[in-house]
Order: structure tokens, then C-alpha cells, then sequence
């Protein structure tokens, strides 16, 4: 396996890990509450309208929640750890 490839898994596994810690429902989505309370403990304190924001770029779906492939595409674009 080339080194891109295990990066990219290694990724991919990492944002599967922070999901689920962030996911206090256990429904495997985050919603509003869930992503401000994550980002609070990243010491990051997102207004109402970061989060708005945030569902609006990455919900693609609209369901009010972001699911795993949303939440691993904004932890790419927003270049998170």
C-alpha cells in the first residue's frame, strides 16, 4: 500500500474516532448540539450562526445532521488535526 493511501485511511479513521466521541446520542451523526459541544472541547466556542454556518456548507443531505462522510469532509476542508 502506497504511503498516500495509508494516510488517507489513517485519516479517515481518525475522524470516525472523533465522530463517535462527539456522537452522545450514539445515532452515529452529530447534530447542532453535538458539534458546538465538540468544537468547545477543541477549545473552539462556535456562535449559533458558526454553527448555522457550518450545517449549511457540510449537511449536504439536509437532514440536520452531519453524518460520517460530512463530518470527514469538513474536517478536510477545515484542515482540522
Amino acid at each position: 500500500m502506497n504511503e498516500q493511501r495509508l494516510l488517507v485511511r489513517q485519516c479517515r479513521a481518525k475522524a470516525s474516532v472523533v465522530l463517535e466521541s462527539w456522537d452522545h446520542s450514539g445515532t452515529r451523526h452529530v447534530d447542532r448540539n453535538e458539534l458546538k459541544r465538540g468544537f468547545l472541547g477543541m477549545g473552539l466556542a462556535l456562535s449559533d450562526t458558526d454553527v448555522s454556518e457550518i450545517f449549511e456548507e457540510y449537511d449536504v443531505d439536509r437532514s440536520g445532521l452531519i453524518d460520517i462522510n460530512e463530518f470527514r469532509e469538513m474536517v478536510r476542508e477545515m484542515n482540522l488535526p
